[in-house]
């Protein structure tokens, strides 16, 4: 009897289990089909056999091809949006693809990936990538012809990882000597060696001609990707609504670990045109960072890999928006003395031995410490204030220190074609073309534009030393900041239940 209980129990968690799998796998479904709607659609098959090319009205064009023997890359190839391998083993991964065509650039093709480290360089005992194959295709009358070449790729590994096993890094496709693109490869696989049937198929991503007769934006944000179950819905809408405020127009997103009770808040972002989240699924051998930490495990790769999304932002939105800023959710740039990012930059540029002519401005970093108290203050009797708890009008206590720029400092791109590689507090890498401006970097003034960052130490007696000071510079907008997270709220809460979590 006992024997035939247990047998039950277990068919019971069985069931059990595979229910809850079936729901959250419906659940990542219906969030991606409404805030990215074209990455739940049926994927097309990646490569196209042989006795399928005609009946799609595609012809290989074998004679033209460098390898001949490569099935096709079919050319409706979508993103996939996943981490993809180079070879065999998972020590080297391909995520995006993007062609670019920026003045002074030997490298026509860049590839967001990540790659296998070994004492402080490149780690080439197991195979990694070599060759890039780029497929192409011509019209000819009602058929599609397909061909492929093969150029060389040089990989370049990303700054700041922390000396970790594996690194977020560029692939870099380029031609030998007197090689021309003639047109813009429609796919690309890494392999590592020239001809070899590839496990990774890339949709190449042309962000310029995508941007062709559309009105480039102001002012896009590029956010760290999601982590720990992310679920601060309070906090996460005061901040997208402040940097609405400023001239925020766009946030792209990487959704690495993010709650459900996030669901409501995003989509009704989503349905105004607001925010892209790009899933971020990095694959399971890499030991990312846990909370609460925990000293047996150790990270294998820095941070989620964000460098890898942040640069992939770069790319994905180098033509859409006129300015690019790289932040974080517990980061604001706040013009100090005006009303708008725009308003801001006027200003600067007024100042002497600034100039508006470079290719990114720095913003430098100052702690308002969450852990030094709440301001108590009759102006924020307000009850809409004690509801929504904003961060940035109740500890308004920072520390004196104001860092130096490189260090905690965040950066707005001008000219994005001017840069090739970003890090997370600078640009580690600019091209120089003829249009490229001479001046790199510019330091915006502080009492014109200053990083705010709202940080709650764990051990708060380690930073005793630092001087506080009030600052609510910020009070200037605490009207207009209450009165837009108020109104974002009523629309989420139109639609459904949400939970207030800071």
């Amino acid at each position: 009897m006992r024997f035939h209980l247990k047998k039950v129990v277990r068919f019971v968690s069985l069931i059990i289990l595979l229910f809850v799998l079936t729901q959250l796998l419906s659940y990542q479904e219906e969030v991606l089909s409404q805030i990215n709607p074209t990455i739940n659609k049926k994927e097309t098959t990646q490569s196209i056999s042989a006795e399928n090319l005609n009946n799609n009205g595609i012809i290989n064009a074998k004679e033209r091809s460098h390898c001949k023997d490569l099935e096709p890359i079919n050319p409706m190839i979508r993103e996939r949006f996943i981490f993809q391998k180079v070879s065999s083993k998972p020590d080297y991964l391909a995520f995006s693809a993007f062609y670019s065509d920026q003045p002074g650039d030997a490298y026509f093709l860049r590839i967001i990936g990540i790659g296998r480290y070994l004492n402080n360089r490149l780690d080439k005992s197991v195979p990694y990538p070599q060759y890039c194959q780029l497929w192409f295709q011509k019209k000819d009358g009602n058929t599609v012809k397909v061909y492929n070449e093969v150029v060389p790729t040089v990989v370049q590994i990303m700054p700041e990882q922390k000396s970790k096993k594996y690194h977020p890094v560029l692939y870099l496709c380029y031609g030998p000597k007197n090689y021309k693109l003639k047109t813009v490869p429609y796919a690309v696989s890494l392999v590592d060696s020239k001809c070899k049937k590839p496990l990774n198929f890339l949709k190449v991503v042309n962000t310029k001609e995508e941007a062709k007769g559309k009105t480039q934006l102001d002012f896009g944000v590029c956010v760290t990707p999601f982590n720990f179950n992310y679920n601060k819905t309070l906090s996460f809408v005061e901040n997208l609504e402040i940097q609405k405020m400023f001239g925020a127009q766009h946030f792209t997103f990487y959704n690495f670990s993010l709650s459900d009770k996030m669901k409501p808040v995003l989509n009704s972002y989503a349905s105004e045109g607001n925010i892209s989240v790009i899933p971020w699924p990095l694959p399971p051998h890499l030991k990312v960072d846990i909370w609460p930490p925990n000293k047996k495990h150790v990270p294998n790769i820095f941070y989620f890999a964000q460098l890898g999304a942040l640069n992939d932002c770069l790319y994905r939105n180098m033509y859409r928006f006129k300015y690019l800023l790289f932040l974080d959710l517990d980061e604001i740039v706040v013009p100090r003395k005006d009303e708008t990012w725009k308003e801001m930059i006027e200003s600067a540029a007024k100042v002497k031995g600034f100039t508006k002519n470079a290719t990114s401005y720095m913003f430098r970093n100052t702690f308002f410490r969450l852990d030094w108290g709440l301001l108590s203050d009759d102006s924020l009797s307000d009850k809409r204030i004690q509801l929504y708890h904003p961060y940035s009008l109740l500890s308004v206590n920072r520390e004196k220190r104001i860092w130096n720029a490189g260090s905690r400092s965040k950066y707005m791109i001008v000219d994005a074609q001017c840069v090739s590689v970003v890090g997370v507090h600078q640009i580690w890498g600019y091209i120089s073309g003829k249009r490229c401006y001479k001046h790199k970097s510019m330091i915006m003034p502080i009492n014109i534009g200053l990083l705010h960052h709202y940080r709650n130490w764990k051990k708060p007696e380690q930073k005793k030393h630092d001087a506080m000071i009030k600052d609510n510079n910020i009070f200037r907008f605490k009207d207009s900041i209450i009165s837009r997270i108020e109104d974002r709220f009523k629309k989420i809460t139109s639609q459904g239940q949400i939970e207030f979590i800071q």
